[in-house]
């Protein structure tokens, strides 16, 4: 209680709850799984999310923090609060899209 006024309300939820931009690419694996034709494409789809999935938690556990103690008199600027947020949002945006193009790549007829 004495430092939610000071916590990252974002990454907390993320950290507590776990349902995110990551856990919807994981759904929307298995939902679009049957439109992919041969289990070999299948099989890459599957294995190409679990490693970006694999990644992204990698990434939010040792690179993003999950709590920022500014021990100065001064108030950190805006960028310094909120980089966190922004990094989790880029790589997360970034990993759907990567899914979306990959799906798209193995559901074209060729």
């Amino acid at each position: 209680m004495l430092f939610s006024p000071f916590t990252n309300k974002v990454i907390t939820n993320y950290k507590k709850y776990g349902l995110t931009l990551n856990s919807i690419i994981f759904f929307m694996m298995l939902i679009l799984i049957p439109e992919i034709d041969t289990i070999i494409k299948r099989a890459v789809f599957v294995i190409s999310i679990i490693i970006l999935l694999s990644i992204l938690f990698i990434v939010h556990k040792r690179y993003i923090p999950n709590t920022i103690i500014f021990l100065s008199d001064t108030k950190p600027s805006l960028w310094k609060r909120m980089w966190p947020s922004i990094l989790s949002w880029i790589i997360s945006v970034t990993s759907t899209l990567f899914a979306g193009w990959l799906f798209n790549y193995l559901t074209k007829e060729p």
